[in-house]
């Protein structure tokens, strides 16, 4: 089955292509093909990416909610996001995951799967990304020093005692 379903698959890749170069019954083929692959998808690689949510309706909101891009780094999604949504406001952040298939021979090294272009970060977005990394890891380290003197004993108003400024 697998060297039918490529040699349809070059049909339809050849320069000109339609999908009359296919009869009826080689489409149904196909469509079959594709939904057993679908079905068993060989995952080669996978990442975590963000996807910047915008809605249709800048006015008012009342429009669906669609992924305008998705982006390596969430500083990349940040600044696409910046003032695009609704009357200005940033448009939302959600982390998702792209993945990579890989299950026939034919498959592009680079099968990505997302729900659309993964921009990659520039280098004010590596810089923000790498800000970003830096307070997850102090917020990190409060949270565990916090999980530690509890566990030691200390109440939340000692912890906060602690903490003030005075």
């Amino acid at each position: 089955m697998n060297e039918r379903l490529k040699e349809l698959a070059e049909r339809l890749t050849e320069p000109g292509s339609k999908c009359q170069h296919l009869s009826m019954s080689e489409v149904h083929e196909l469509s079959e093909a594709v939904l057993e692959l679908l079905e068993n998808p060989a995952i080669i690689d996978t990442k975590q990416v963000f996807a910047v949510i915008q809605n249709a309706d800048g006015t008012e909101g009342r429009g669906p909610n669609y992924v305008m891009a998705v982006c390596e780094a969430e500083s990349t999604a940040r600044r696409l996001g910046k003032g695009k949504d609704v009357q200005g406001s940033d448009c939302g952040i959600v982390p998702t995951v792209a993945i990579r298939i890989g299950n026939q021979a034919y498959a592009t090294p680079c099968s990505w799967l997302a729900p659309c272009r993964i921009y990659e970060p520039n280098a004010e977005d590596r810089a923000a990304e790498r800000e970003l990394q830096h307070q997850r890891a102090a917020e990190k380290k409060k949270h565990d020093a916090l999980g530690r003197a509890k566990a030691a004993g200390l109440s939340d108003e000692d912890i906060k005692a602690l903490s003030s400024n005075d």
